[in-house]
């Protein structure tokens, strides 16, 4: 890690200062697509609060359980030194969904559940791709060893091919999103479920790039599985649904 703000006795860390602008992202982008859909956007705030909080301590324990247990063992107030970086993606999204659900059921607006799904799903997208472009100057999820024209210090960008993928599966959401209101009206939850297909196919090619450790299942690292599940579950749905012959709709 570098610090983005060094005067010796004073440091910002990079990927902390992208953590906190995102943060703040967040909550503005949710108050905009909140007014935009006609949603209470106090409220919205409230559970975007929560869902935030879900993300970053689902990150940080999916990092510490899953990438670096021995470590923490031995040094346990580490584990709450998030600023020195160690988030696991999923882990976030996981947690964070699970407080959104807990946090709806204790309000009384699980009736609401897939309206705040299409709200949250572009910026969740934007939030990410945004994000590898922190991991690229924190210098974590590295890709192997190439010997391509863009290569950095001979390895794959693989951060830089994830935010490319993730910005072009923003611009699908929100153009699949101007396009359709009135799909999106009956059954907003299909653009989270668009989102899940998308970044599950373009996570699960990344992965085979990176280098670096996560946390190995024989053959394949744990954030392909957990992506080749996202992706049947999307698949699952659209069939259902059948959304596909909708997309042009």
């Amino acid at each position: 890690m570098f610090p983005l703000i060094d005067f010796g006795f004073f440091q910002v860390p990079t990927f902390f200062f992208v953590i906190s602008f995102l943060m703040g992202l967040a909550f503005f982008l949710t108050t905009l697509r909140s007014r935009k859909l006609g949603i209470d956007e106090n409220f919205s705030l409230d559970l975007a609060f929560v869902l935030v909080i879900g993300a970053i301590v689902g990150a940080r324990l999916a990092h510490v359980l899953f990438e670096n247990l021995d470590y923490y063992i031995q040094n346990p107030i580490k584990v709450i030194y998030f600023w020195e970086g160690g988030f696991v993606f999923f882990g976030g999204f996981f947690l964070s969904f699970a407080f959104g659900l807990l946090f709806l059921k204790l309000k009384n607006k699980m009736v609401y559940l897939n309206l705040y799904m299409q709200i949250y799903t572009p910026i969740l997208s934007l939030v990410y791709g945004l994000g590898r472009i922190g991991c690229f100057l924190e210098g974590c999820c590295f890709g192997k060893t190439c010997q391509l024209a863009w290569a950095i210090n001979g390895r794959h960008p693989t951060q830089i091919y994830s935010s490319i993928w993730e910005f072009a599966v923003l611009g699908i959401l929100l153009n699949y999103e101007a396009h359709n209101s009135r799909i999106l009206k009956k059954n907003p939850e299909r653009l989270f479920y668009l989102w899940m297909l998308l970044h599950s196919v373009g996570r699960g090619i990344t992965e085979f790039f990176r280098d670096d450790f996560r946390g190995n299942i024989p053959v394949f690292s744990l954030s392909t599985w957990v992506s080749a599940a996202l992706f049947v579950i999307s698949t699952a749905y659209f069939y259902r649904n059948k959304v596909t012959r909708n997309f042009t709709s």
